[in-house]
């Protein structure tokens, strides 16, 4: 009988033990993955905010002035903010940004423009890495998806176009890439174009070359899409087959917005991460507007 219960309380030791080795894993990879958040959210997010936050004061002449207009709720105001919050409210994108793109330039030779969405307060430079296949077959990604200006390595990553398309914007087609951050960062926003009245109380943005002509773009498809899908088209000619491809992204739309598509018509397709990574949240804008220095 006592061989039995000593057994009996070896076997129930073992199984101790065993609950104690498995829940301790367990809170080892709890522990882990918290760690994980913390430096992904906290550390990373932070330090690419900040990052950004300083190219974006550099580089646009006028963003000191704008961000105390805007953020000011105690009169009173400046007639300088009066004016800024004036253009604000009347259609902040009606002009385009002034971008320094010397000090951009200095920062990372590989910017190729300014894009600048004045509805949900994008700006940010556009990056370009023209190797950017023969990178991602070496390493998986994008040079810019997880680098920021200047090449450092940071989750948030950049706006960056894609490696194929005409940094011009010469091409019928066009497509910029960026993360969809949760703290709202790089294209974290861009979900808000899904309303009818984030487009409706601005549907145009721009983009800026890096020689100063700026293209104004109006917002005709809100949609969302597969990441392999024919949406991502790179046409290097105009003709019948764009025309189609394009009024058939304007019938995907989720949104109504009213533009004129032509064979010789240039779209800029704006594209970003969803919570399915099946599916791709896309914004396709039609050029309107372009304006020389």
């Amino acid at each position: 009988m006592r061989k039995k219960e000593q057994q009996k309380g070896r076997e129930e030791g073992r199984e101790r033990r065993m609950y104690i080795a498995f829940f301790s894993v367990l809170g080892i990879i709890a522990v882990f993955c918290v760690w994980r958040l913390y430096i992904i959210y906290f550390v990373q997010y932070g330090a690419s905010a900040a990052s950004y936050r300083e190219v974006r004061e550099a580089a646009l002449e006028e963003e000191g002035l704008r961000a105390a207009a805007l953020l000011r709720t105690d009169p009173p105001d400046t007639p300088e903010e009066l004016d800024v919050k004036g253009a604000v409210a009347a259609g902040g994108g009606s002009r385009p940004p002034s971008v320094d793109f010397s000090v951009l330039l200095e920062m990372d030779q590989n910017v190729v423009g300014w894009l600048s969405v004045p509805a949900i307060d994008v700006e940010y430079p556009v990056m370009q890495y023209k190797d950017d296949a023969a990178y991602k077959e070496e390493h998986g990604e994008e040079y810019y998806l997880n680098r920021t200006i200047g090449g450092e390595p940071l989750y948030a990553g950049s706006i960056f176009m894609d490696s194929q398309s005409l940094a011009s914007l010469e091409d019928p087609s066009t497509v910029i890439f960026g993360h969809n951050i949760k703290n709202g960062m790089m294209f974290g926003r861009l979900k808000e174009l899904k309303e009818q009245e984030a487009v409706d109380a601005d549907p145009r943005f721009w983009i800026v070359r890096r020689d100063g002509i700026a293209f104004r773009y109006r917002i005709f498809s809100v949609h969302e899409t597969e990441p392999a899908s024919e949406t991502y088209t790179l046409f290097r000619h105009n003709g019948k087959k764009f025309l189609k491809w394009a009024e058939n992204e304007a019938k995907r739309s989720i949104i109504k917005e009213e533009v004129d598509l032509t064979s010789s018509s240039k779209i800029v397709v704006l594209s970003t991460c969803t919570d399915d990574s099946a599916h791709r949240l896309v914004v396709l804008g039609v050029l309107e507007e372009t304006v020389r220095p």
